[in-house]
């Protein structure tokens, strides 16, 4: 990314303040073999710092796609494990039951006091749902379709900007349920 800002970003031309037309060495060795001793132009510097890299569009693609599918796999099984804490044993009598989508709404519960009824935490209106975690996941799929790299990392960027709000709230009561279930544990051990 670094090196396509550098190359796109308007800046002054590379200069030098002496009466030498040589580059000195630090910039002489991102020269083209027919350049060889003049200043190289910034896209013969970027085109150098990528040479070492390894990364090619289809692989940069891929790598974001992977850290953002990483990080909803993580987020679904946070979902999970917080359901299954707040709603276990019900859930296992009445698997049909809306548990998943209490859980999604108690993470962005922001009355201090919790609801009196289930209906009423499903009531309640919320930023996020189940659809927005099936949208992120097709948007990172959608990654795979574009072209331009600094598209690819504002796509990136958006999809993160997106999650990260409901990501926090849910690590947030999952953190919250395990705290309250080690502290029940240890009243019922007598500590």
């Amino acid at each position: 990314m670094a090196c396509v800002l550098f190359e796109r970003l308007p800046q002054y031309a590379i200069t030098t303040a002496s009466m030498h037309k040589e580059a000195p060495p630090a910039l002489r060795k991102f020269n083209t073999h027919d350049r060889a001793a003049g200043y190289p132009t910034e896209e013969q510097i970027a085109a150098s710092l990528r040479a070492d890299l390894g990364i090619d569009d289809a692989s940069l693609k891929k790598i974001l796609a992977a850290h953002l599918t990483s990080r909803l796999d993580d987020l679904d099984e946070t979902i999970s494990r917080a359901e299954q804490w707040l709603f276990g044993a019900i859930a296992e009598v009445i698997p049909s039951g809306p548990w998943r989508r209490a859980t999604l709404h108690l993470a962005q519960w922001q009355n201090e006091n919790l609801p009196d009824t289930i209906e009423e935490l499903l009531a309640a209106r919320v930023r996020y749902s189940e659809a927005d975690l099936t949208a992120w996941r097709q948007k990172v799929a959608d990654l795979q379709e574009v072209g331009d790299r600094l598209e690819l990392f504002a796509a990136f960027a958006d999809i993160e900007d997106a999650f990260e709000p409901f990501e926090e709230q849910m690590t947030d009561l999952d953190v919250r349920v395990e705290h309250e279930v080690e502290r029940e544990l240890d009243l019922q051990r007598g500590k």
